[in-house]
């Protein structure tokens, strides 16, 4: 019996109408299960991760 994730993966590889990148699916995939709500979350955490790791490197090089 396949792993549904991985048939699923491939199942939308093989549609070449999609014309999505291979990571850009992996990422689609992995983040289909959350709400808009966790999915906005998410990405507001990245993004201060993002400033945190940009003052770190900026104290660093000063």
């Amino acid at each position: 019996m396949p792993h549904k994730v991985g048939s699923e993966v491939c199942k939308n590889i093989r549609q070449p109408a999609r014309q999505v990148s291979i990571p850009r699916l992996l990422i689609e995939s992995a983040l289909a299960s959350e709400t808009p709500t966790q999915r906005k979350q998410a990405i507001e955490e990245l993004f201060a991760l993002n400033r945190l790791l940009v003052a770190a490197s900026n104290n660093v090089s000063n």
